[in-house]
This record gives C-alpha cells, sequence and structure tokens, in this order.
C-alpha cells in the first residue's frame, strides 16, 4: 500500500525520536507512559491547516506535531538538568535532517512547554512538550506525491 507524504513524514519523524539512545519511544500512544519505562519520547500526530494553493501545481502544508518527553529522577536538583538533556537529544534527532529524507521543505522548532510532577514514589518526574511543524509540499489532489 502507498503511503501518503504525511504518513511517511510522520514515520520519519518517529524513527528519529526513536534513534534516540535509552529513550523508549511511541507515536500516538492514549495511556500514560509508566514510571519503569522512562525515560520516554511520545509523537502525537497533528493537524495540519488548509493547503496553499498561491504556487502554480503545488499545495504546501504545515503539519504540526507534538512531541512529549518525559524524564524522572531521584532529586528535585537532577530532574530540570535530566529534562534539559532530553530535550537536547530530541531536537537534534529531529532536526539532523530537516527535510526529512527530502519529503519536506523544512522541520521548524515552534514552541517548549516544560511541567514538573511527582512521580510514583514522590520521585520527581518533568516533562515537556515540543511543537514542532513540517512545511511540504504535494501535487494538487495527490496526496501521495511530493512536489518539490
Amino acid at each position: 500500500m502507498t503511503l501518503t507524504v504525511r504518513e511517511r513524514i510522520l514515520a520519519d519523524l518517529y524513527a528519529a525520536i526513536d534513534a534516540v539512545p535509552a529513550v523508549t519511544a511511541y507515536r500516538n500512544r492514549r495511556k500514560p507512559v509508566e514510571a519503569a519505562r522512562l525515560p520516554a519520547l511520545v509523537l502525537t500526530d497533528g493537524d495540519h491547516g488548509e493547503a496553499d494553493r498561491s504556487l502554480t501545481r503545488a499545495e504546501m502544508f504545515e503539519l504540526r506535531v507534538a512531541i512529549e518527553g518525559l524524564v524522572r529522577d531521584t532529586t528535585d536538583a537532577a530532574i530540570g538538568p535530566a529534562l534539559n538533556a532530553l530535550y537536547g537529544q530530541t531536537v537534534a534527532a529531529i532536526m539532523a535532517d530537516p527535510t526529512r529524507g527530502g519529503l519536506a521543505h523544512d522541520t521548524i522548532e515552534q514552541g517548549l512547554a516544560v511541567d514538573f510532577d511527582r512521580g510514583e514514589g514522590g520521585q520527581p518526574v518533568a516533562s515537556f512538550r515540543l511543537d514542532v511543524t513540517v512545511r511540504y509540499m504535494t501535487r494538487p489532489g495527490d496526496p501521495y506525491t511530493v512536489q518539490g
């Protein structure tokens, strides 16, 4: 079965985060990630707005995705550096090829939100939500063909 350009981009993003060492990666996970599986990254498929049809023979899309990063540590002092290390590894992984293997024109970090909490057993848990936009083009009416 032929995959849409959108799906191939999402699969490439997932492969990038799945390659981060010592991290469990998920795509579209609906259940909370168990503490034993941390650190973890969760890619959530996002929306894209209406196609920009001002280009001749192409439709430009902006695919918005979220990547959630989760870490835990034994001390409050260590949780911030652990979260920032995971954030850095994540950005490095997804930006290693902003064209997503030639499928996209660009991958852009849009924003970061951070949250701190107490997890199971009172151990500090922290998370981030990294918003990313991927710009790509297809032929008009053809979501399967990349238009360069």
